[in-house]
């Protein structure tokens, strides 16, 4: 603890810096435990019941606790100018223009900050105030209020007829909100690669302390009261909007702007979430909310609009970019972690030519999703509807079983004469997909024999083909008014791209023709 708590100056000059370790975590947990303990309504009692082993002062704790009637609670207020958080890599998480609040019956110990938050020299939020409530474990994001709620605010203030509160003129330096502030003026954090990757990098050191040090806390003060039962866990709330930005490179940025977000271990609850980029990228999602069993559950359909597929090679890459830094992730492919149930995703994409894909009824949780409805207009000229889709999700292998292709189109031309039932797709590694079906039976168009392309290119295009295609077909069966009929047994169908050709491989077990 640095410089006065209470000086001569306009403005407190002190701040509180921890070093993140194993025991600096302890103690404050240990002190967060105390000065709870000294307030709980059962201390007494606890103290009696303890007096066997080492023990705070029966005496003390009883007449903390004491039911005398002219006894009220006192209030601290402890302005900071700032309060510090230094990680293993030595990189300075800072919040500016700070009080504590503590109230001797245990009622309230909580950490106001409204000078912002800082990541070493970097503002990482701004005209913010954010409160640490560590009574009720929760954190809450809100704008900054207006100067009237800092009218008595003291340094010690008691409601007791016989204490004489003492005004401080030594609070933080503490800025107001901006006058006509529109009602949807969000709570803004900006995060960059290189602050992600220094807070990342010094986090790393500190989470596996964490756990030990909590147990450590723990163990400490079950010297001197009853074990008590696990705490409950954290939770944010926010009843302002949310706007979180994060810059990678070549200045392309995501914002992510949550109105109304309440968070905790359990359940997620917004009224709405917009996503937006720089890169021409947009996402809606209507109100969240969570069911008894912990699903989270979106009623109203989510819309996508993509601007390019440039746009989307850019948001891969800043993808990219943040893996680099954290990782992957979960290599065990286990997913995520929580149930999720949406009304279904319209997806629009303007370029290079005007594309939708509507998927209706998305469940599911972990490795295991189901879709009920998948329809796709115009990608890459391909059209079809599918439905009673199911995906199971590994680590490097995607796995989908779809009951029914109602239609496939190409260039606006239908080229199923009867439903395909029972398709099996398999993805592997993202480079080899393998696809398998019983029957199939293809009705070839006319126009297709006969239509060009408009607008063709008189130039030969070169053509490359993405991934490895392994199809498997038990009977294939063409048709065409003009070219009759093709019966094909046991189809085995290979494409495999090479650095300069695209080999092809096609194995039959039968061939049968009528032609007209």
């Amino acid at each position: 603890v640095e410089g006065k708590l209470v000086d001569d100056s306009l403005h407190a000059s002190s701040t509180i810096r921890v070093h993140a370790g194993i025991h600096q975590i302890a103690g404050l947990n240990s002190l967060q435990q105390v000065l709870l303990l000294v307030g709980g309504e059962n201390n007494g009692e606890q103290a009696e019941s303890s007096s066997d082993s080492p023990s705070l002062d029966a005496t003390v704790i009883a007449s903390t606790a004491s039911s005398d009637t002219t006894r009220t609670k006192s209030t601290f207020n402890l302005p900071f100018q700032s309060m510090e958080v230094v990680l293993e890599n030595n990189t300075n998480l800072r919040l500016t223009g700070c009080t504590i609040r503590y109230s001797t019956d245990g009622s309230e110990l909580s950490i106001d900050c409204y000078g912002g938050m800082w990541v070493d020299d970097t503002p990482l939020s701004l005209d913010s105030r954010w409160t640490l409530d560590l009574v009720a474990l929760e954190l809450v994001l809100d704008l900054l209020p207006s100067q009237e709620e800092y009218e008595g605010d003291f340094f010690y203030s008691t409601n007791s007829d016989g204490d004489i509160p003492i005004e401080t003129e030594n609070q933080p330096d503490i800025p107001t909100e901006k006058e006509n502030q529109p009602d949807d003026m969000p709570v803004r954090i900006d995060l960059s690669l290189d602050v992600l990757q220094k807070i990342y990098c010094g986090m790393q050191a500190i989470m596996p302390q964490c756990k030990d040090a909590k147990a450590i806390a723990e163990q400490t003060m079950d010297q001197y009261t009853q074990p008590s039962s696990s705490s409950a866990p954290w939770s944010m709330r926010s009843t302002r909007h949310v706007a979180f930005r994060f810059t990678g490179q070549s200045d392309t940025w995501v914002e992510i702007v949550a109105e109304s977000p309440k968070l905790n271990q359990s359940s997620f609850e917004c009224r709405s979430i917009d996503v937006n980029s720089n890169s021409g990228f947009a996402i809606h999602v209507p109100q969240v909310s969570t069911d008894g069993d912990g699903c989270i559950l979106v009623e109203y359909r989510i819309a996508i609009n993509v601007d390019s597929i440039d746009t989307l090679n850019k948001l891969k890459d800043m993808l990219n970019d943040i893996k680099d830094i954290i990782g992957d992730g979960d290599e065990s492919g286990s997913g995520l972690p929580f149930a999720i149930s949406l009304a279904g995703l319209d997806i629009t994409l303007k370029e290079p030519q005007a594309s939708t894909v509507h998927i209706s009824r998305i469940s599911g949780s972990g490795t295991e999703w189901s879709i009920g409805l998948l329809q796709v207009h115009d990608v890459g000229d391909v059209s079809l509807d599918a439905s009673s889709l199911q995906v199971t999700l590994d680590a490097h292998k995607t796995t989908i079983f779809v009951e029914k292709i109602k239609r496939l189109s190409y260039n606006k031309l239908d080229y199923l004469a009867t439903p395909i039932d029972g398709i099996s797709l398999v993805i592997e590694n993202n480079d080899t997909l393998f696809v398998a079906c019983t029957d199939v039976t293809v009705k070839y168009p006319e126009q297709a024999l006969t239509t060009k392309k408009e607008n063709k290119s008189s130039q030969e295009e070169s053509f490359t083909f993405p991934v490895t295609f392994h199809l498997t077909v038990e009977h294939l069966r063409t048709e065409s008014s003009t070219m009759g009929h093709i019966d094909l047994e046991g189809v085995n169908f290979w494409v495999r791209p090479t650095a300069e050709l695209i080999m092809v491989d096609l194995y039959l077990k039968s061939i049968k023709a009528k032609v007209p």
